[in-house]
């Protein structure tokens, strides 16, 4: 079975969002070799920002994904913009 290094953290306001017990029970659900990540969850101006720095996009978007490494292990870090997510669910008629 892989190992799970899961560390999250959270930088906004939104307060409907998982739990980190919730992203553990995801993770191991999903992940299938060893992995260290850290997810943080942001607000709009943290995920708009780090989308122009990185992507060139002056906009927030849902998720950014930053992959460190593949080997040894799995290792990165996933950004949430909590705000965009909430939005498009509610938009798609879908439930958060």
């Amino acid at each position: 079975m892989p190992t799970v290094n899961l560390a999250v953290q959270y930088a906004s306001s939104q307060t409907n969002t998982p739990t980190s017990t919730q992203f553990r029970k995801w993770a191991k659900a999903a992940i299938r070799v060893n992995t260290e990540v850290t997810i943080r969850v942001v607000d709009e101006a943290e995920g708009r920002e780090l989308n122009s720095t990185y992507r060139g996009k002056d906009y927030a978007t849902n998720v950014l994904t930053f992959p460190l490494t593949e080997e040894p292990h799995l290792m990165g870090d996933i950004i949430i913009c909590a705000p965009v997510v909430a939005a498009e669910a509610l938009a798609q008629n879908k439930t958060l």
